[in-house]
């Protein structure tokens, strides 16, 4: 784990993972927008592009991987395969498509994780569902630090405030456990495996700034709550890995959903 190692917003950026939108995007509509924490519905090709613009910049000065190239050599193992596809059936309660999900290549497989998979409307139940997706699409994976960021040499998997953005949380985690570039086996907040002792607890890496390798600043925001930072403040306490945390209160509205939609470290 020599390779993962963050201790400051602002030190020199070797690497970065990073996720262009894509397909997802498009399958956003006005009755969808919301539930997808969306106030209104995004160009999808003015988002791709400008996306593209920002990867050429950042491949200036470090290099970027792309989560859905990450993902998808990860699956290549069947084991892992079939390890992360029965966890996100299960989170999300969707058994029933695990067989169509494992007869997809490793390629195609990444893809749909992503981009979302249709219902089968194969049952009574299915049928009358009003979703269209068993596994809806993810357009807020672009955001990538909300779900999963590094705290000094260990990694920190978010427990989403949002049931639509709980598969982010697993596809990151089993990249970070199973992809050979990092090979983790230690983190120091796992959401997507850990039993969270109260359902209300939430806390996401958009509410979280590493100002030195022993201070963490938090945001109580509409995705970290109080209850979420206790929670974290008790594992720093275990893994000796933070000394100090300041709490920034924030207003609970869409404008400051995050600490980082407020301010970020620039020096």
């Amino acid at each position: 784990m020599q390779n993962i190692n963050v201790t400051s917003e602002i030190n020199q950026i070797r690497k970065v993972i990073i996720h262009t939108p894509g397909e997802e995007l498009e399958k956003m509509t006005p009755e969808t927008a919301e539930e997808l924490l969306y106030d209104d519905i995004l160009n999808p090709k003015a988002a791709t592009e400008q996306h593209l613009q920002f990867t050429q910049i950042l491949k200036k000065v470090c290099e970027p991987y792309q989560v859905i190239d990450l993902l998808e050599e990860t699956l290549r193992e069947e084991k892992i395969k079939e390890k992360l596809i029965n966890t996100i059936c299960s989170k999300l309660g969707e058994g029933n498509i695990q067989h169509v999900l494992m007869d997809l290549n490793s390629k195609k497989l990444a893809k749909q994780l992503i981009s979302g998979t249709k219902i089968i409307r194969n049952t009574l139940e299915c049928f009358l569902s009003p979703n269209n997706y068993s596994l809806p699409p993810l357009p807020n994976l672009f955001f990538t630090r909300d779900s999963a960021m590094i705290i000094n040499q260990r990694v920190f998997i978010g427990n989403m405030a949002s049931r639509v953005r709980m598969t982010e949380a697993i596809l990151m985690s089993h990249i970070f456990h199973y992809h050979s570039l990092f090979m983790c086996d230690d983190f120091l907040v796992n959401a997507s495996e850990e039993v969270i002792p109260k359902v209300d607890i939430t806390f996401e890496g958009g509410d979280m700034l590493t100002l030195r390798n022993d201070t963490i600043l938090i945001g109580m925001s509409e995705r970290t709550n109080s209850s979420g930072i206790d929670y974290l403040i008790e594992k720093f306490k275990k893994r000796n890995q933070v000394k100090h945390v300041f709490v920034v209160i924030l207003p609970k509205i869409r404008a400051t959903i995050h600490l980082d939609m407020v301010f970020t470290m620039v020096d």
